[in-house]
């Protein structure tokens, strides 16, 4: 809706639909619907029956776009980052410029010397992982589909093979 000023409370509402609730861990929480039953199994005899609390089990991965263009989407991706880590206990963010090719960087001041491999985070982030890609898609085409076409450095394989790479995985 072009009339609806984007913001953290409507990224929230979107990001609950991946919502997908599992009970794991301590029983630490009153099953009061299996303490009713199993009262009455007792004649009566109250029986307690606890059972892990409920909780977001969806794992995501972010993916932002930073730098360039993006500068002028700043309060948007910030209100996003925010949603998210209310929102998913398993976060795991990292960032790239214009297009995914083969690094990924944790912290934007040191994306020339601290560089993540996306191989690694391929193997290390697995299919129950959900992706959430943030970009504008302002670049040049020839950084999607040159080898080369990158504009920080020579990228050996195309942004389109990157991208087909995310998209089987995940």
């Amino acid at each position: 809706d072009d009339s609806v000023e984007l913001g953290t409370r409507n990224i929230k509402v979107a990001l609950r639909r991946l919502r997908r609730f599992a009970r794991q861990g301590a029983a630490d929480e009153l099953d009061l619907d299996g303490t009713i039953a199993a009262t009455a199994r007792n004649a009566g005899w109250l029986d307690l029956m606890m059972r892990p609390e409920r909780h977001n089990a969806v794992k995501v991965l972010l993916f932002l776009d930073v730098g360039g263009s993006m500068d002028d989407h700043i309060k948007v991706c910030e209100e996003l980052f925010s949603a998210c880590r209310l929102e998913f206990k398993h976060l795991e963010y990292f960032y790239f410029h214009n297009c995914v090719y083969d690094y990924v960087w944790k912290d934007n001041k040191r994306r020339t010397t601290e560089r993540v491999p996306l191989h690694d985070v391929l193997h290390k982030y697995g299919r129950d992982y959900k992706l959430i890609l943030v970009g504008d898609a302002t670049m040049s085409p020839a950084e999607i589909v040159h080898a080369g076409g990158s504009i920080e450095y020579h990228n050996k394989e195309a942004g389109a093979v990157w991208m087909q790479r995310l998209l089987e995985t995940y």
